[in-house]
């Protein structure tokens, strides 16, 4: 992410890594380029349903003023990895949507038979599809930590 007041931009973000904690993500060809469309697709619609909503997405790209800052050659490279956004205070919470026992929830189930601190049913077997959708939080760690699974209670307050 980079920030450049002097351009009147408010930020350029280039999005190329993904939480890859429950599968590996590393050999997806043009992985910046896809997430940057997926989140873009998902603001537009969460706006389109939600008109109050405000998110930080103004527009892809970059900005021309940072264009001609770039060497030419990596300008087609970031252009579709690059979105224009507003400085915001972040919340450093991850909403985890889980249709199935997998993952960091698998590992959970397995000690105690809870994922965030929600009792589950007996004798799940790792990637059986729950019995309906379950918010399983977490924290998000800044560089180089590790997020934490926290309880649905703990993400809302």
């Amino acid at each position: 992410m980079y920030d450049y007041p002097a351009f009147q931009w408010p930020r350029t973000n280039g999005i190329e890594q993904m939480a890859d904690s429950d599968w590996e993500s590393q050999a997806i060809d043009q992985k910046g380029a896809i997430l940057t469309q997926l989140s873009k697709f998902w603001f537009s619609l969460l706006q389109s349903e939600i008109p109050d909503l405000q998110t930080h997405f103004i527009s892809l790209g970059m900005p021309p003023a940072l264009q001609q800052r770039v060497p030419p050659v990596m300008v087609s490279q970031l252009q579709r990895r690059s979105m224009v956004v507003k400085r915001l205070k972040v919340f450093p919470i991850e909403s985890i949507v889980r249709g199935y026992i997998t993952g960091s929830a698998w590992s959970s189930y397995q000690k105690d038979g809870t994922v965030c601190g929600i009792k589950l049913g007996q004798n799940l077997r790792e990637s059986e599809q729950l019995p309906e959708p379950l918010w399983t939080p977490s924290t998000k760690a800044g560089l180089g930590g590790k997020d934490e699974n926290i309880s649905p209670a703990e993400g809302t307050n």
